[in-house]
């Protein structure tokens, strides 16, 4: 899907969660069916994507804040 995953490390070793679960980081700034990508990602632990449970999503990067509706 060019979503670019990057496996999340720590010193060269995978980050695991508490529940030993991977986590990945995909790029999705780009134009992209959001709710295609949450169907097609059925069956994973989480996928940070909140569709369907809120209206606003406040995102830091550094010491900018982006807020989405």
């Amino acid at each position: 899907m060019g979503l670019n995953p990057m496996l999340w490390t720590i010193n060269n070793k995978e980050f695991r969660t508490d529940h030993n679960n991977t986590i990945l980081d995909l790029n999705i700034w780009g134009p992209i069916d959001i709710e295609s990508l949450q169907a097609a990602l059925a069956g994973i632990v989480e996928t940070g994507l909140f569709l369907d449970t809120t209206d606003l999503v406040i995102m830091g990067i550094g010491n900018e804040t982006i807020t989405f509706q």
